[in-house]
């Protein structure tokens, strides 16, 4: 990829969910509630409001971790796999545990709902796949893992495949009409974590960081996505299928184009967690993750802010203000420069109440790239990173420019910055 994405927008909601730590995240298909399951054996359920959430229940059960979540099409029943060894399904209203329909497997890594809402397809440690309806009757044999232990499940969007990820280097795909396998394409390097199917798409990830783009009718490779160093723990497709979002082992969440394979955004510092910490919601251009320690929930908007927008005005507008107030300050103390550390610091002391990328550093204006770090150069703002900042740089040193008596030259005092001055905003001025 040639493109450089931009930071992560801001979160938009965030919530303590599990001390414990997340395992699972799935959104309801009408995008009114978000479903957790934790290491604490407890699935909650949620409905996101403004910036944060109300709890609606809390499901009590499992003796283990919840590693899978999966709703049924009319967000009727919930269905759980846990470390335990058990699937659950659930009343998510009551909170009242319908059915256990599998018990005594090795450990459940995948739940699947499929689009009939009548099967229910599990697979975990046992390197089995068990297809059942919801009272625990057989559709089929179980399916063996031609490798290793299953990773995750996903249907086709009309029913009549199902696909699966195991510890190797192959995606395998049932036709669900006689349960004999469609195909076996080649998706690794090394294990295959995550596969995610929608309408007009399908996408593998692997322990080579790789995502693998699929013609979804003939399983034929459309595009390969190279952007991530570690394993490829979940892809998630956005509800209109044109952007996608992966969890990767190198602790980073990023945001795709569907159809290129473009990066749009990048968070850093990410919790790799289990296979199901990353959902895209199904009805709205939101991603749900967590936090860097995996405790609480976040929401994200799938596509980054195009332009200025009137975020971007805003965060312009103040920081002019505290670019005026800090050249003032210095005329009136008789100063003839302003250096790096002070104008940071006024700077530091207004911006977080403005909108910035999730990541800023209050305290370190030159911890790096992705933290959005700001220099100062000789009357001109530096912005090192993201495009965002430089943009807004660029508003700024005009404004500031065009400002009455701004006459006084800013100096830098960190000379490892220097070395960045290429990419500032500006010049030197």
């Amino acid at each position: 990829m040639t493109a450089r994405p931009v930071a992560c927008p801001p979160a938009t909601a965030g919530w303590a969910a599990h001390p414990a730590g997340l395992c699972a995240l799935s959104w309801s298909h009408d995008g009114q509630r978000l479903a957790t399951g934790g290491n604490d054996g407890l699935i909650k359920i949620w409905r996101p409001r403004g910036g944060t959430a109300e709890l609606l229940g809390t499901l009590r059960g499992h003796d283990g971790a919840v590693r899978s979540l999966s709703w049924t099409p009319d967000d009727a029943l919930l269905a759980s796999g846990a470390e335990d060894g058990t699937v659950g399904i659930w009343d998510p209203v009551t909170g009242e545990r319908l059915a256990t329909p599998q018990r005594n497997r090795r450990w459940v890594n995948a739940v699947a709902w499929a689009p009939d809402g009548r099967r229910l397809a599990a697979a975990g440690g046992d390197r089995r796949l068990v297809v059942t309806d919801r009272y625990g009757r057989p559709v089929t044999r179980p399916l063996p893992s031609p490798y290793g232990v299953f990773l995750s499940l996903a249907w086709s969007p009309d029913g009549s495949a199902l696909a699966a990820t195991a510890r190797g280097a192959e995606l395998t795909v049932w036709d669900t009409a006689d349960w004999t396998v469609r195909a076996r394409p080649a998706a690794g390097p090394g294990s295959v974590w995550t596969v995610c199917w929608w309408p007009g798409g399908l996408a593998t990830g692997n322990a080579a960081g790789r995502v693998h783009l699929w013609d979804p009718r003939t399983l034929r490779p459309r595009a390969t996505i190279d952007g991530h160093g570690g394993a490829v723990a979940r892809v998630t497709a956005g509800h209109d299928g044109a952007v996608l979002a992966t969890l990767s082992h190198d602790q980073t969440v990023a945001v795709w184009d569907a159809r290129t394979g473009r990066p749009l955004w990048r968070r850093a510092d990410a919790y790799p967690g289990w296979t199901g910490c990353l959902e895209a919601s199904p009805t709205a251009g939101l991603l749900a993750g967590t936090d860097a320690d995996g405790q609480e929930v976040r929401l994200w908007p799938l596509a980054p802010a195009d332009g200025a927008g009137p975020g971007e005005q805003e965060v312009a507008a103040q920081a002019r203000g505290v670019l005026r107030d800090v050249l003032d300050d210095a005329r009136r103390t008789g100063r003839d420069h302003l250096t790096l550390t002070s104008a940071t610091g006024r700077l530091a002391a207004a911006l977080p109440a403005l909108r910035k990328p999730e990541g800023w550093a209050e305290a370190e204006f030159v911890r790096g790239a992705d933290a959005g770090a700001l220099a100062f150069f000789g009357g001109r703002v530096a912005a090192l990173d993201p495009a965002r900042l430089r943009r807004l740089a660029d508003r700024c040193v005009t404004a500031a420019g065009a400002a009455p008596g701004a006459d006084l030259p800013l100096r830098p005092t960190v000379e490892r910055l220097l070395g960045a001055a290429p990419t500032a905003a500006g010049g030197d001025g």
